[in-house]
């Protein structure tokens, strides 16, 4: 039996991050600027941020292009994306107790370095949401207060409102594990959903709270969650303003949206709504969603069995 095909990889689907990439790589600085200036939406030119943040060494050729122009925001940005990229792989996703003094040393000295850079863009250039999504990431590890973090949101939130790769980052920075509390996850959860547009992406911050709280309950208590009449009620009213509204589009962000609220239906087993985003999916899958912690690690394997119960139950 051919092994069924399930793209979980963003370059196959957006083929301007491979392009992007691949400029970055050859040192083609022209024509990645190119690509990034022409990418029709803040959440794509994030993407190519994100991706093109991984590339070891990649910091060196960025130094090179802001030598020959200091002030190239685009470079800027990715620089301090790769400082604090290389600052969180030195402090490991390893709870604070097992990190040493040595790696945290490491971490802090490349967030200031990533914030060195990005403070003065974000003066100069204030409508840059990928560098400002990146400050909220550094609050987080310099640990500057959710305060702070929420000062750098709004300031972001003046000029491109509603942006969810911004959210998702408050939403860490509001999490218990970071000083905040599950209440403020689930408030700001509800606020930005409510604010957005309606069809927007933002519903996925409500399911992304429960499953964060679900994940922190005792074993004995995690179903009981799941199952009370709270949760589903505040799941399904998002899903409504969300991906099931009249106006959802296939806008930069949808598979990811779609993901988390088919894996939230899977989990409270409302199987008829889990079919009705399997169904709008596809063979389109987002693994950050299907590599929860309540599933296993193989994205593909979580995202097929949960897809073939929900069209069987739903």
């Amino acid at each position: 039996m051919a092994r069924e095909t399930i793209l979980f990889d963003l370059p196959a689907i957006y083929p301007e991050i491979p392009a992007y990439r691949a400029a970055v790589q050859a040192r083609n600085w022209p024509a990645a600027r190119a690509i990034y200036d022409g990418a029709p939406s803040w959440e794509l030119r994030q993407m190519l941020v994100d991706d093109a943040s991984q590339l070891p060494g990649v910091e060196m050729f960025l130094r090179d292009v802001l030598t020959y122009d200091p002030h190239d925001p685009v470079a800027a940005t990715l620089l301090g994306a790769r400082l604090v990229t290389l600052g969180w792989e030195a402090r490991t996703a390893r709870r604070a107790k097992y990190v040493s003094e040595r790696r945290f040393a490491i971490f802090h000295d490349h967030l200031r370095q990533a914030e060195a850079v990005l403070a003065p863009l974000c003066e100069r250039d204030p409508v840059n949401p990928p560098a400002w999504r990146e400050r909220i990431k550094i609050a987080r590890g310099l640990q500057l207060g959710i305060d702070e973090a929420h000062r750098r949101y709004e300031e972001l939130s003046k000029h491109v409102p509603h942006y969810l790769p911004a959210q998702r980052s408050m939403m860490q920075n509001i999490h218990p594990k970071w000083g905040g509390s599950f209440s403020l996850l689930h408030s700001f959860a509800a606020t930005c959903t409510e604010a957005a547009p309606p069809g927007a992406n933002s519903g996925l911050l409500v399911v992304e709270a429960h499953l964060e709280t679900y994940l922190k309950l005792p074993i004995r208590e995690m179903s009981a969650y799941l199952e009370s009449d709270a949760t589903k009620r505040s799941m399904y009213a998002a899903a409504e303003r969300s991906v099931f509204h009249t106006s959802f589009g296939r806008t930069i962000g949808w598979i990811s949206a779609l993901s988390w609220f088919a894996l939230g239906f899977t989990l409270i087993k409302d199987w008829p709504k889990a079919k009705r985003c399997f169904m709008l999916l596809g063979n389109y899958g987002d693994d950050e969603a299907w590599l929860h912690g309540s599933l296993g690690f193989n994205a593909r394997k979580n995202f097929l069995r949960a897809r073939e119960t929900a069209m069987r139950k739903g």
